[in-house]
């Protein structure tokens, strides 16, 4: 049996991810006894099931989907995202640009008088604050590709003006894959 490090949930010898949370999971851990391992295989059926069972109506909250992309898979680009984890996160940075724009505003106007420093000032604080948010949005963008079972290389989309764009949008409002995939379980 393997038991996630995430969310301790036990799972079967040949799983490569938490049938609970997706997460990559560690080699097998054994129980002390034979009786704790057949629990431990119902116990591990039984959330197979009701995994299945819930996976249709999976959506995550907005919370959720920020403490999972800034905390748990901050750099991960394996494994999957769902579209509400990938959308919610986007409306996060969204929100997140605005109070940083708000807030460059705001330092380079005490700089009122020379325009070249107050504009200097904003783009400093611009560039710093939203630093940190590069990282997590390819991420979660490259996931939520393997979501639909593309590849993440698709983000070089990005790179062709107009089209490019257009196109990584379709991709992100596709639904998920119904089954599990090479990037991982079907999340929902």
């Amino acid at each position: 049996m393997k038991i996630c490090n995430h969310c301790k949930d036990v799972n079967t010898d040949d799983a490569q991810f938490c049938n609970k949370c997706g997460a990559p999971l560690d080699p097998v851990l054994q129980g002390d006894s034979e009786q704790s391992q057949s629990q431990s295989q119902n116990q591990s059926s039984q959330n197979q099931y009701q995994g299945s069972q819930n996976a249709k109506n999976t959506y995550l909250s907005f919370p959720d989907a920020i403490r999972i992309c800034l905390k748990e898979k901050y750099a991960t680009f394996a494994g999957r995202a769902t579209r509400s984890e990938y959308w919610l996160f986007t409306l996060f940075n969204v929100l997140y640009s605005i109070v940083i724009c708000v807030v460059g505003f705001l330092a380079s106007a005490c700089f009122g008088g020379d325009e070249d420093v107050s504009a200097g000032v904003f783009f400093v604080i611009l560039i710093i604050g939203y630093l940190p948010m590069i990282i997590p949005s390819i991420s979660v963008l490259v996931r939520r590709f393997h979501d639909t079972g593309r590849s993440g290389w698709w983000y070089w989309l990005n790179l062709v003006p107009y089209v490019g764009s257009i196109v990584i949008l379709i991709f992100t409002v596709l639904p998920s894959q119904k089954q599990d995939n090479e990037y991982g379980p079907y999340l929902g």
